[in-house]
């Protein structure tokens, strides 16, 4: 996680063999903030210090190491700065927008689950995705192979959570269904 106090900051790691997200929130999600600053650690373990999680911050420290950040670090100005700049909505907020450095190509950002239960699941996905990322080393990433990783990680995410969705409400569709004479049929 790397603490960033203006958007051009961000430029510095373009050279970096990570994944690179910013994240947009605001303090009313003191909680989520609250969360990922205690699982960074875990997080990065998992990913293979393979992501970097970009946090607008108040303070100019770079590095977060595990304690040094709080919820009053967050600088809520600097993230609608951000999201404004890439046309994402506060609504969206919590999310991960992925930083691919191509200016000419729509942004990818993907909201957080306000559930812990779902978050953290989430979290574990991302992770995992990223950790599963062959990466040549010593090969700098241009935009294009940045890109596609990103899509390829976000199109991952909002799968995996469509179909814990479907699966979730499946049985309260299915007695919906039957309500209205609808049944299974013989196999």
């Amino acid at each position: 996680m790397l603490k960033i106090v203006s958007q051009e900051e961000i430029g510095a790691l373009v050279s970096d063999q990570a994944v690179i997200t910013i994240l947009l929130s605001r303090s009313m999600n003191a909680e989520f903030l609250r969360w990922l600053y205690s699982s960074w650690d875990e997080i990065n373990r998992i990913a293979g210090k393979r992501w970097h999680i970009v946090v607008p911050s108040h303070s100019g420290d770079w590095l977060y190491t595990s304690g040094t950040m709080s919820v009053r670090d967050f600088n809520t100005a600097l993230s609608t700065d951000i999201a404004n700049s890439y046309g994402i909505r506060p609504d969206e907020f919590p999310c991960l927008l992925f930083e691919d450095f191509c200016e000419d190509a729509p942004p990818i950002s993907i909201s957080i689950p306000h559930d812990e239960r779902e978050r953290t699941k989430f979290v574990d996905d991302f992770a995992k995705l990223i950790a599963d990322i062959e990466r040549p080393p010593l090969l700098p990433w241009r935009w294009q192979k940045r890109r596609s990783v990103n899509a390829m990680i976000a199109t991952a995410l909002r799968k995996k959570r469509l179909g814990s969705v479907a699966f979730r409400i499946l049985p309260q569709v299915a007695g919906a269904l039957a309500k209205f004479g609808f049944r299974r049929a013989a196999g």
